[in-house]
């Protein structure tokens, strides 16, 4: 996982990675639907963000704290990151 995915470009999707369930929640700037790995079976949240309701910039900033605080076991962790055209 992890790879930035677009289809256009042959890279993968998080549909290649992820079976999506059912929507969570959702708010202003994104959709949280549950997941499941198909690789190893674990559940997990996937959080859509489509690019017109957030900056590149500001994507990248809530990725990279993302990273930084996943190391502590009750803060939720970035698994991988897909990106698309959308």
């Amino acid at each position: 996982h992890g790879a930035p995915a677009s289809a256009e470009s042959g890279r993968r999707r998080v549909t290649d990675d992820y079976s999506l369930g059912a929507e969570l929640g959702s708010g202003h700037f994104a959709t949280v639907r549950r997941g499941v790995c198909l690789r190893t079976g674990k559940e997990v949240a996937v959080k859509i963000v489509p690019k017109t309701m957030q900056t590149a910039e500001s994507i990248r900033h809530e990725c990279t704290v993302l990273q930084r605080v996943s190391i502590h076991k009750r803060v939720a962790s970035l698994e991988a990151l897909y990106e698309t055209d959308e």
